[in-house]
């Protein structure tokens, strides 16, 4: 994929202090605010080679944004990815119903290649700018692998739901198995109140800048997802198998515990019923609430639990009780249950 890179005058200067030659080792950090923005264009490079830069736009593949902020995270960018129209980008608030991860914010993926630059997270050096010495730095692209083929096994579980909907013509929420069961026990249940959840968009807790703390004992699994989820960047096809439909199934490590009972308990609604009847129907007393949502979210919400419970240790010195409305918090970007550091 060829790709135009523009550099804020801050980055600019930083390049020329600290990455003059591929060889160079920094004696700086990228200062906060430097930018960069990566303009990714459909192949061949040549296609666009005489043309005026000021011109192009990338409207398929859009644009990789990086801007430095160590105050930010552990790693001291903020990602993102903006699109122009027809590009498939759309702002991360609201989430859409869907509930992608965010296209920007702290700990993204890009991190995957990034985290083995020689320091600062960053490739960038001199003979990159027109105008300096050298060739542009090349990569090899494992692109040629997508099909979308690390997508299949979502892409076969969505149209399954969809051909379930439209044959028994009830509830489109329900599958058929689900339909057939609850029908043999006396129907359908007939919902009075429709309880959501907060959007996974925003359900991520990064890495903090500077040195751990028990604030940063655990992170979400977005942060996991770009080294140990095939496919996701572009790379790690070693960690797949061919389907039945000739497309590559994802059998890593994200891709094998993100469907799982495990991955989903802390957004089963079949626990989520159960947890409402236990504190709405069989121990209705205020006092066992708080109890009893936090020791069934101790498991099912374990990391959340875990953390909230060290963060208001921290802050109050009790071990506050991980209530279902902490879950249900909604919050832009921002972990829903970490105290300010």
């Amino acid at each position: 994929m060829p790709v135009l890179i523009w550099y804020s005058p801050e980055m600019h200067e930083w390049l020329k202090a600290n990455r003059a030659t591929p060889e160079s080792v920094a004696t700086s950090a990228v200062p906060d605010g430097a930018m960069m923005i990566k303009e990714m264009y459909s192949t061949p490079a040549a296609a666009c080679a005489g043309a005026d830069i000021n011109k192009l736009l990338a409207t398929k593949y859009s644009s990789a944004v990086m801007v430095r902020d160590s105050k930010g995270s552990y790693d001291g960018w903020f990602w993102g990815w903006y699109g122009w129209a027809g590009s498939g980008w759309k702002v991360d608030w609201p989430a859409p119903s869907s509930s992608p991860y965010p296209a920007m914010g702290f700990g993204q993926y890009c991190t995957n290649c990034h985290a083995s630059a020689r320091d600062n997270s960053t490739f960038a050096t001199l003979k990159n700018i027109e105008g300096y010495p050298g060739e542009p730095l090349v990569f090899l692209s494992q692109n040629f692998f997508l099909d979308p083929s690390w997508q299949s096994l979502q892409d076969r579980i969505q149209s399954a739901g969809a051909k379930d909907a439209a044959e028994s013509g009830k509830d489109p929420e329900y599958n058929a198995a689900f339909t057939s069961i609850f029908t043999a026990l006396g129907g359908l249940p007939q919902r009075t109140k429709t309880m959501e959840m907060k959007p996974e968009t925003y359900d991520s807790v990064w890495p903090k800048p500077g040195e751990t703390t028990v604030h940063s004992q655990f992170l979400t699994s977005d942060q996991c997802l770009g080294c140990h989820s095939a496919g996701g960047t572009g790379l790690q096809y070693d960690m797949t198998q061919p389907g039945p439909d000739g497309k590559l199934i994802n059998i890593s490590p994200y891709g094998t515990w993100r469907g799982s009972p495990m991955g989903l308990a802390g957004r089963d609604p079949i626990f989520f019923a159960q947890l409402a009847s236990e504190t709405g129907t069989f121990h209705p007393e205020k006092e066992n609430k708080a109890k009893i949502e936090d020791t069934c979210l101790g498991c099912h919400g374990i990391l959340g639990q875990r953390q909230y419970a060290i963060d208001t240790k921290q802050k109050t010195g009790t071990c506050e009780p991980f209530e279902r409305s902490t879950v249900n918090a909604k919050r832009p970007l921002a972990s829903v249950y970490s105290c300010p550091q």
